[in-house]
């Protein structure tokens, strides 16, 4: 059974909704999952939803006042959810007034990450900005080289931040190393300050990590594509090779190509299930018609060394309203439940009992 409550206080167990409950907002094709929970909004702005260890959230930034609006969810599988409280405006510095990009905890710390777009060209490079924040106050600020993705990940001890860019966390007077790819970051939780280490996990190139998720094992994905080319790929790296503290390099694999899909395209997610096998969820734009289709999944097998694709991309979540394709988003907590948007309602999504 699944529960709600992230950000609300203990998760309760909840059995299946029937699918009358949803079926006017989508159809869910997920294996071994189901709904648990449907809340309305109240009229709150669940965009851009994000999650850190303080529960769900979205943030804004009306004149440049960046706040974090905390989303309190009932612990029934209904309601409405309310807003929990305010945190902010954000002490982001004066330079940072428009340009959000999307936020995210990183576990097992204080600090809710936010990746800004204002960093601007300088020494041939396009830079962009990863700020973390403990409550309202900036903690550290750091540039990055075509910042496109980030992930949190932790074992209880290191907190890792994954990220897709082109150079480290670059203080001000580091010198720069231009390398595309997958990088990693690594933080001591119980007193998390400058990275303890830093290093490049796997050249991706020519194409550009735009999204990554992990799951619950720990295993991490990426959606990834060339500029200037409308085609996509869905990578894979297994656990042991992402893992925090784990130096060296590591090979991803292909888990799909998705051809006619650019960079547009929405939020990445991965879900366990049994058997050393998961799911990664996409929604994709397809460049031909301009238009953001049905969230899509890959299945996969993470039994060996490798992770390898089980079979072809199937469509895992279809709004019902086509409407509602430019509404969707989803983002998966702690336990791996799936927490989708789709128009003014939100809805749990979890293994079946």
């Amino acid at each position: 059974m699944g529960g709600a409550g992230t950000g609300g206080g203990a998760p309760a167990p909840l059995p299946c909704l029937a699918e009358s409950a949803y079926s006017d907002a989508f159809s869910l094709n997920v294996p071994d999952h189901c709904v648990v929970a449907r809340y309305g909004s109240d009229g709150h702005d669940l965009y851009p939803l994000s999650l850190d260890h303080g529960g769900l959230f979205s943030f804004d930034d009306p004149l440049g006042d960046l706040t974090i609006e905390r989303l309190a969810v009932p612990k029934g599988p209904s309601g409405m959810i309310t807003l929990a409280g305010v945190v902010g405006p954000l002490n982001a510095g004066a330079e940072f007034q428009t340009g959000w990009l999307w936020a995210h905890g990183l576990p097992n710390t204080p600090w809710t990450l936010f990746a800004n777009s204002g960093g601007g060209f300088a020494n041939g490079h396009f830079w962009d900005s990863l700020l973390a924040f403990d409550g309202t106050q900036r903690v550290h600020r750091w540039r990055v080289v075509h910042l496109t993705a980030t992930l949190g990940i932790t074992d209880g001890t290191t907190s890792r931040l994954l990220y897709g860019g082109q150079s480290e966390l670059l203080p001000f007077t580091q010198a720069l190393t231009v390398a595309p790819g997958l990088w990693a970051a690594d933080f001591d939780a119980a007193n998390p300050a400058a990275p303890t280490s830093m290093h490049l996990v796997d050249s991706v190139a020519p194409e550009a990590i735009n999204r990554l998720a992990h799951d619950r094992r720990g295993a991490v994905f990426a959606r990834a594509s060339e500029v200037g080319v409308f085609d996509t790929k869905l990578l894979a790296w297994p656990a042991n090779a992402v893992a925090p503290a784990q130096g060296g390099t590591a090979s991803h694999s292909v888990l799909a190509m998705l051809p006619g899909q650019s960079l547009l395209s929405s939020d990445l997610c991965a879900m366990t299930l049994d058997s050393d096998q998961g799911l990664v969820l996409y929604q994709p734009y397809h460049v031909g018609t301009s238009t953001l289709g049905d969230i899509m999944m890959q299945r996969y097998d993470a039994s060996g060394a490798t992770i390898t694709p089980i079979g072809t991309p199937a469509t895992a979540i279809a709004p019902t309203q086509s409407d509602d394709a430019g509404s969707l988003q989803m983002v998966t907590d702690p336990d791996g439940n799936l927490w989708l948007v789709v128009g003014s309602s939100i809805f749990l999504i979890t293994p079946e009992p």
